[in-house]
This record gives C-alpha cells, structure tokens and sequence, in this order.
C-alpha cells in the first residue's frame, strides 16, 4: 500500500504505510529497500543512507544491487568518484542489468574518456531500461567522440521522434 501512495504522490500516506510495514517486518530488506528509495526521492537523504547502509549489511539479503546504486549517487554527490565507481560495479556484479548503475557508468566512462567502455554500458543500459532522454542525450556524446557519425544520426533521429518537444530535440533542429 505504501508503494501505491508513493505512486499516487502521496507521500504522507506512503510513511504511514512504510512505517507499519517496518514495524511488522524489519528484517525485510525488500521492504527496507522501498522504503530506502521513497526516503532518497523525499530529500532525506540522511535516513536514506541508513537504512541503505543497513540492506548492504544485511548478510543474507542478496539483492544489494538498489543499496549500491544509491549509495553511489550519493558518492558522486560528495565527488567520491572512484567509490562511487566501485558501488556501481558491485551493483551490476549482482544485477548486470539495473539501469541506474549501467547509466551512472556510462557517464562515468565518457568523463574518463574510455569510450568504448562508455559506449557498452550505454548499450547495456538500452537493452535494460529502453531509450530514454537522458541515456540517448550520452550516447550521442559518446558516439560523437568516437566519430561514429551514423550512429549520431542515428541517436539523433530516435531522440527526435522519441522526445520532439524536448529541449534536447529542439537544440538539434537549430544546429
């Protein structure tokens, strides 16, 4: 119940819910989880580090890959780009195929300038979540660097059919 109020953007009734659901079952770390995430979308990030802490503790929970991911986006908030780098690789160790950490990989690979690298993770990333704004907005950075020219035209003409109205799409019409 609390995960359908988070969807209805009721976010007094989705604590509420979360609130019982932890007390009933705080050893549940899909629960733990959900509620991690709902914490991190609220801007209370300092309670969103603790309980995503405590799923990454929890030593028979195997599906940590949520945790690591987060937890990596809050390293990369704190310039911690190397730890957060090691989060989204443990992350993708357990699930190969979450985009949150195939996406924050790609990025972290093109600001490296490995883009090879970059450009397998934005094709992993693809395959797992679709073609997205943001991840084609990369790929086309990616390709461009790479000089893959048809594969820029190529992003280029799915972001515009995909996303016309957007900044991103509109900015290419006026190049």
């Amino acid at each position: 119940i609390a995960l359908i109020n988070v969807r209805k953007k009721l976010p007094d009734q989705a604590e509420l819910f979360f609130t019982k659901a932890m007390r009933l079952a705080p050893r549940n770390y899909d629960v733990v989880s959900d509620y991690a995430v709902f914490l991190y979308a609220e801007q209370r990030h300092t309670e969103a580090k603790v309980e995503f802490k405590r799923i990454i503790d929890a030593p028979f929970y195997k599906k940590k890959w949520v945790a690591y991911s987060y937890l990596g986006l809050y390293d990369l908030q704190d310039k911690q780009k190397k730890q957060a780098e090691i989060k989204f690789y443990r992350a993708l160790k357990i699930n190969g195929k979450y985009p949150i950490a195939l996406l924050e990989m790609a990025k972290i690979r093109y600001r490296k300038g490995n883009m090879m690298s970059a450009r397998g993770f934005i094709e992993r990333y693809f395959s797992a979540a679709g073609k997205t704004l943001e991840g084609l907005q990369l790929a086309i950075k990616i390709e461009k660097a790479l000089q893959a020219h048809d594969m820029v035209d190529q992003y280029q003409l799915e972001l515009k059919r995909a996303f016309p109205y957007s900044d991103a799409a509109e900015k290419l019409d006026s190049l």
